[in-house]
């Protein structure tokens, strides 16, 4: 069908409409939820792209803090001290 749309009943049509926005919706808290965690994002009217970017470069900063403090304080066993008697 070259130009032609099919007929789609007004209900349905709504439907589609109502679960589109809510998706929408979705997607706007989750980015306010980002930006409100995020310092770098916390006072700005940063883009979409740009509060993603933000998070993943924050990730990496946190991820690189935990790896500095895990490997800071590693359990090495040592060899037991004896005890003279």
């Amino acid at each position: 069908m070259s130009g032609l749309r099919e007929f789609v009943p007004p209900a349905r049509r709504m439907a589609h409409i109502l679960s589109e926005q809510k998706r929408r919706e979705k997607i706007n808290s989750g980015f306010e939820e980002l930006k409100s965690v995020i310092p770098e994002c916390a006072q700005n009217t940063d883009s979409k792209a740009s509060i993603l970017r933000k998070a993943v470069d924050r990730i990496l900063e946190l991820e690189d803090e935990l790896r500095k403090y895990t490997d800071d304080f590693r359990y090495e066993p040592r060899d037991p001290v004896e005890h003279e008697e």
